[in-house]
């Protein structure tokens, strides 16, 4: 896990950068945002600090689908309430967004009265400096402009998986909600 006060620091930094809801504090601060623990989620994937959280933010965040994204399966487009330019921090935003209607999703459980989550992951390739969204059996994939100068070398790659998600998006989804 990450220790709490680096969690703090981390969105500090995204604070500043924009990319973190800002406003009063105590009772009057606002609430946790899915785009706020989009961005988070996003520089632990990119294992970036915060001192340079802003700046690689700043340079993936706003990244679109790559025409060579694979939507065959279920399309998490349609799924999630997204549309066709939507960006990196949307997807993900939109992942923690699921638990905003139904906190007591539990990826765990299969079948009864809860509704199953879709497989979801979102992993970071670090030597390609690329993105991928799975859901159920599509990939969209959020690569860098210049994708095809970056030179292959160890693979490197994070993933945030469904269940993780959950453990992230209940909690959130459930404070946002009192």
């Amino acid at each position: 896990g990450v220790e709490v006060a680096a969690l703090r620091v981390l969105a500090r930094a995204l604070r500043e950068g924009g990319f973190f809801s800002t406003g009063a504090r105590g009772v009057n601060a606002p609430d946790l945002a899915p785009e706020d623990a989009a961005a988070v989620a996003i520089c632990l994937l990119m294992d970036c600090g915060p001192k340079v959280a802003s700046e690689r933010m700043a340079q993936v965040a706003g990244r679109r689908a790559s025409a060579h994204s694979d939507t065959l399966g279920e399309d998490p487009r349609a799924a999630l309430g997204i549309s066709d330019r939507s960006t990196l921090l949307e997807y993900v935003a939109a992942a923690f967004r699921i638990f905003e209607d139904e906190p007591r999703l539990d990826p765990w459980v299969c079948g009864g009265e809860q509704r199953i989550l879709p497989r979801m992951e979102i992993e970071f390739r670090e030597e390609l400096d690329t993105f991928i969204f799975r859901f159920s059996d599509s990939q969209v994939f959020f690569d860098p402009d210049d994708w095809l100068d970056y030179t292959v070398g160890i693979r490197v790659s994070r993933t945030l998986s469904v269940v993780e998600i959950a453990r992230i998006g209940r909690p959130l989804m459930a404070e946002a909600a009192t």
